[in-house]
């Protein structure tokens, strides 16, 4: 029987979800009650205003039918608006409210501190080496046309 503390992928998941709760509290401490994941949905629809429901998943590696609840919280919470999308009626566009922007931009300098703070005492060298390391672990996990 191996034993967890022995394998890399639990230290990788335990390292995201650890960093995911400290992220999340902290911008649940500033007022916001709004997920990590629907923080880069909003992020998404401001760089890409005409992006798709499926680049929204494909984005934050979620599937569609996460995206569209997590798309129904940020309309209810009014950070975003649903346009019918103009020559296609089964499409819609989605549109960043000023709340939304709000959200946006206060809950950004949060998460770069966050970040820092995860990174903290981890100098250039290693997190460069560390982001090849888990480039090539994707790379040996996509599906290859055998």
């Amino acid at each position: 029987m191996e034993i967890l503390d022995d394998v890399i992928f639990y230290h990788i998941d335990k390292a995201i979800r650890t960093y995911r709760q400290y992220a999340q509290h902290e911008i649940r401490k500033a007022g916001y009650n709004l997920t990590i994941d629907q923080w880069l949905l909003l992020n998404l629809i401001k760089e890409k205003p005409e992006i798709s429901q499926r680049e929204l998943a494909d984005g934050v590696f979620k599937d569609g039918a996460s995206i569209n609840r997590m798309l129904e919280l940020l309309v209810q919470s009014g950070y975003v608006k649903k346009k019918a999308h103009a020559s296609d009626q089964r499409k819609y566009s989605l549109i960043l409210t000023a709340s939304g922007l709000k959200a946006l931009n206060v809950v950004a300098p949060i998460v770069s501190k966050n970040r820092k703070q995860a990174l903290k005492g981890i100098d250039t060298k290693k997190i460069k080496t560390m982001k090849k390391t888990l480039q090539s672990i994707q790379k040996n996990c996509v599906k290859t046309e055998d």
